[in-house]
Order: structure tokens, then C-alpha cells, then sequence
């Protein structure tokens, strides 16, 4: 049985995540002098802002709770599947410093500014609508994992699924419509220090101790989860994230927001070297629920994609639960932002 009695604790946690989220939003509001400011944070990012938040919008809802799910039924097919995502992003980071360098000697803001340079403001209108058209279904799906992680937390006092989405909208719509990429940027470096302390440290950190050790964890692990395979499904997918990756509108706009090519370059190279850095963790995590929450259990809290958060309910202790959770809500809300402002 999980804590429920004591979830009001790790809910105010959660709770004063989110207003600190807001908060942030309001403070930088006041950079916000010109178009190219709310787009592109005025051109002034350095290499290590970048990192952390290129790093925080890659993983996203998608590449940590789904990937985990992944994981806990299928094993090694969640690796294969995130590979493709850093061969693209290496690739793109690689030309990130020239993209930077037509972004400021043509005023470019986007991928649309870009096509418009070329082929007319026609292109660029359709383009956008495009752009915006499957970058709204992204944060739709951003929503959904927000709102079953609030939900999770806090239906013991009444906070329905409904309600949780609609907190989460409010949320990152705010921070983001008010502030533009500033807003994005620098909630994206609070969420990177949320998740890699408390997702991708905490939650795996504890899960050993839970089991009794790394040999502990070996010895229960199961042998299919741990073989490496490629089948047509995952030679599909590997072909349509590697695409979708280097198309991403929301690491053109990173890269047109660098405060210089050097800066573009290193920043969109170490984001992706930290993404990279968590693909075994989200591996482990999902495998290791395998041993810590068993099916029966993990059907309390919905569908595989929900191992994650579920793994931290079982095994943390209350105060710890909280920051966990809002460490997951840091990956998805990151993502959430960064594929909104893309969008306007």
C-alpha cells in the first residue's frame, strides 16, 4: 500500500514547484524589450545555459516516462529507440554554430523566417501552421503526463485528472505567454537541476539501496530485458525520431538564440552529451521497477508510461516523493514550454 495518507506533503511540494515556475516568469518578463527578445531572449545565451536547457527539452515527457515504460515491457528496445535521438542531436550540434550565424546576419528567428528568406512569405505562413500544428499536439501530449502525475498525487484530496491538466496549462501557459524565451530558458535550467537531482540521482540512488545493492539488482535482473535486438518496428522508429530530430524547431530556436556560433556549438554539444549520459538511467529505472513494482502494482497507477513516477511512490519516503515528482514534472513541463513558444 502506498502513502496516500501523506500525500498533502509531497502535493505542497508539488504545489510550490509550480509557483516558483510562475514566479520565475514574472521576474524575467521585464527582459522582454523587442520581438527578437520574446523569441530569441534578446541573442544572449551562453554555452552553459544552452546545455542545460537543450538537455531538459529533449528528454520530455515522452523520452523519460515513456522510454521507462518502454523499458519495463520490452528491455533494451528503450535504448535503441532514444539512439537515434543523439545521433541526430550530435549531428545537428555539429552545425548549430552556422546556424547561429545565419540567424544573426539575416534577423532569422525560426525555421518559417528562414524558408521566407528563400521561397517568399507564402512558405513561410504555411510553414508555421504546419510547424505549430504538430507542435500543439506535442504539448497536448505534455499535458496529459502532467496531469496523470498530478492526479497520482493528489486524487486522495480531490485534485481529479481534469483538474490536474488544467493546473498544468495554466502553469507553463503563463510563464511562457508572458515571457517569451527568457521565461523558457531560465525555467529550463531550474527544471535540468530538478531532474538530474531528483530523477535521475534520487530515484536510481534509492532504488539500489531498496534492492540491497548493484549485485542485488543483477541478480534479480530479467535476461530479455538486458539483450540487445533490432526489429522492423525499431528500425521505424530510429528512422522517424532521427528525422524528427533534426527538424526540431525548438533546437533551430536554440541555436538562433546563442549569444555567439562558439556558444551555439558547444552548448547544443554538451546538451545532448548530458541527454545521452541519461538514456542508461532511463533503462535502469525501467527495469528496475520490474523487481520493485511488480504489474499488479503498477496497474494501481495506469499504464506502463506511468512506471516512473509510480517507482518513486513506492520506494522514497514522503518529502522525497514530492521532489521526485516534481523532478518528472520538470522533464515534461520543459518540453511543454519549449514546444509552445515555437508554436506562437
Amino acid at each position: 500500500m502506498v502513502h496516500n495518507q501523506l500525500h498533502a506533503i509531497d502535493l505542497i511540494i508539488i504545489a510550490a514547484y509550480l509557483i516558483s515556475m510562475v514566479l520565475i516568469g514574472v521576474v524575467v518578463v521585464k527582459k522582454v524589450q523587442s520581438m527578437d527578445d520574446y523569441y530569441l531572449g534578446g541573442r544572449s545565451f551562453g554555452p552553459l545555459v544552452l546545455m542545460a536547457t537543450v538537455c531538459a527539452t529533449i528528454i520530455g515527457g515522452s523520452g523519460l516516462m515513456g522510454r521507462a515504460g518502454v523499458a519495463y515491457s520490452s528491455g533494451f528496445k528503450a535504448i535503441m529507440t532514444a539512439l537515434p535521438y543523439l545521433l541526430g542531436m550530435f549531428i545537428f550540434s555539429g552545425f548549430a554554430g552556422r546556424i547561429s550565424a545565419v540567424g544573426t546576419t539575416f534577423h532569422v528567428t525560426s525555421i518559417p523566417d528562414l524558408f521566407e528568406q528563400r521561397f517568399g512569405k507564402t512558405t513561410k505562413v504555411i510553414l508555421g501552421c504546419l510547424i505549430a500544428f504538430t507542435m500543439m499536439g506535442t504539448v497536448a501530449s505534455q499535458v496529459t503526463a502532467t496531469a496523470t502525475i498530478i492526479n497520482m498525487l493528489g486524487n486522495e484530496i480531490g485534485i481529479s485528472y481534469e483538474m490536474g491538466a488544467l493546473i498544468a496549462c495554466v502553469v507553463f501557459i503563463v510563464y511562457t505567454a508572458t515571457s517569451g524565451l527568457f521565461g523558457v530558458i531560465y525555467t529550463d535550467v531550474f527544471q535540468f537541476v530538478m531532474l538530474i537531482l531528483f530523477v535521475y540521482i534520487l530515484i536510481p540512488s534509492a532504488s539500489l539501496v531498496k534492492l540491497g545493492g548493484l549485485s542485488a539488482f543483477l541478480e534479480g535482473l530479467a535476461p530479455e530485458l538486458a539483450k540487445p535486438y533490432l526489429d522492423g518496428g525499431i528500425v521505424g522508429d530510429i528512422i522517424t525520431y532521427f528525422v524528427f530530430t533534426l527538424a526540431g524547431a525548438e533546437m533551430w530556436q536554440r541555436a538562433f538564440a546563442a549569444k555567439s556560433q562558439k556558444a551555439a556549438k558547444e552548448g547544443l554539444f554538451l546538451g545532448t552529451l548530458a541527454y545521452g549520459l541519461t538514456i542508461p538511467l532511463v533503462w535502469f529505472m525501467g527495469v528496475v521497477a520490474h523487481q520493485l513494482v511488480p504489474a499488479e502494482k503498477l496497474a494501481q497507477y495506469g499504464s506502463t508510461d506511468a512506471v516512473v513516477p509510480a517507482l518513486a511512490i513506492e520506494i522514497l519516503p514522503v518529502g522525497l516523493t514530492g521532489l521526485a515528482l516534481a523532478g518528472i514534472l520538470s522533464v515534461i513541463m520543459s518540453t511543454a514550454d519549449s514546444y509552445l513558444i515555437v508554436s506562437v
